[in-house]
């Protein structure tokens, strides 16, 4: 009887420790998605043969890809770290006339599964979501910095161009603004 009793004190020792690892472990996650991700880890959804599919360059494989990348990311939240382009006052006419700014990450080619694709990110920044900090930021910016936007994705897809082009698009309605270290 006593060897089962120090069986169940070690089982539940070692239950223990496995749970703090995986507690340490998702708490280090977040820290991590704090300091942003870069627009190419968006494809990581994406499975080297579904990305194969898209090399035809004939829209084979786009619905699906964009459907995978939607439930991924759409309505998410999330924090990018890219290099911004020149903002530009934007009046969110939809939204009964919310001031803000509008810019676009400078654009990059990625490489997945051998395919090329062009990144096209649009940033929404209304000014009531920002911070003092934020605003600084925005008044000071110049093309070419890079920014870690926190923010929820609003829009993701992949699409093809008559010239067999693929391009990712995403968009995201920031909320916090700050500069990337």
């Amino acid at each position: 009887m006593p060897y089962s009793i120090a069986m169940k004190r070690a089982f539940f020792l070692v239950s223990g420790i496995a749970a703090l690892i995986c507690l340490t472990h998702q708490t280090g996650h977040a820290a991590d998605e704090m300091k942003g991700r870069e627009v190419g880890d968006v494809l990581k959804h994406l499975t080297d043969k579904e990305l194969i599919k898209l090399r035809s360059g004939r829209g084979e494989g786009v619905d699906e890809a964009t459907a995978k990348l939607k439930a991924a990311e759409v309505s998410k939240d999330t924090a990018f770290v890219l290099k911004v382009g020149k903002m530009e006052e934007w009046d969110f006419p939809n939204q009964g006339n919310v001031e803000g700014w509008r810019t676009k990450g400078i654009p990059e080619r990625l490489r997945a599964a051998g395919l090329y694709i062009e990144t096209n990110m649009i940033l929404y920044i209304k000014k009531e979501a920002l911070t003092q900090e934020g605003l600084d930021i925005v008044k000071k910016h110049r093309s070419g910095n890079k920014l870690l936007l926190a923010g929820r994705v609003s829009r993701c897809i992949i699409i093809q161009t008559n010239a067999g082009q693929t391009e990712l698009h995403i968009d995201l309605q920031v909320s916090s603004i700050s500069e990337a270290r």
